[in-house]
């Protein structure tokens, strides 16, 4: 008796981690638009009635399937004080903020990171925009990317 229960027990061990390799996660880098799956930049003081400013950075969703899950990952260069706006855009002119953080001490290459999923298995944004800027910021550098993935 001791035996067959033992031998369900590895039965049900090896069934458990099949269903785990096969249910694997897969994520790749999503392209910025201008080009690039990482971005770097310098924020600008902000933009005025007659100029703009660079805290904005959106990344395209690819339509060749759907994504499950969109993580956000903001390297700084230097210690300063960030504002962060995280989103997922939908094509009907709508987006979920996923992240928000106003004024945000953030020391030199300690990344913050941020996730968020789609509103629902029929709605896959068509891009992730990264607000990163704050007049406490300007002059700050700092790294951006995006990772898109889904289960397979």
């Amino acid at each position: 008796m001791k035996y067959i229960i033992y031998s369900l027990s590895i039965v049900s061990s090896l069934a458990l981690l099949a269903f785990s390799a096969q249910a694997r996660e897969v994520c790749r880098l999503l392209e910025a638009v201008g080009g690039g799956t990482e971005v770097t930049k310098t924020v600008s003081p902000g933009g005025t009635l007659f100029t703009g400013d660079n805290w904005n950075t959106d990344f395209v969703v690819p339509t060749d399937r759907f994504y499950d899950r969109f993580e956000v990952r903001v390297v700084p260069q230097n210690d300063a004080n960030y504002s962060l706006n995280f989103y997922l855009k939908y094509a009907n002119n709508t987006a979920d903020k996923f992240f928000s953080r106003e004024a945000t001490p953030l020391k030199r290459n300690q990344p913050i990171i941020a996730g968020a999923n789609p509103r629902a298995r029929t709605q896959q944004p068509f891009q992730v925009n990264v607000f990163v800027g704050g007049t406490e910021a300007i002059g700050a550098v700092y790294t951006a990317s995006v990772l898109a993935c889904f289960n397979n």
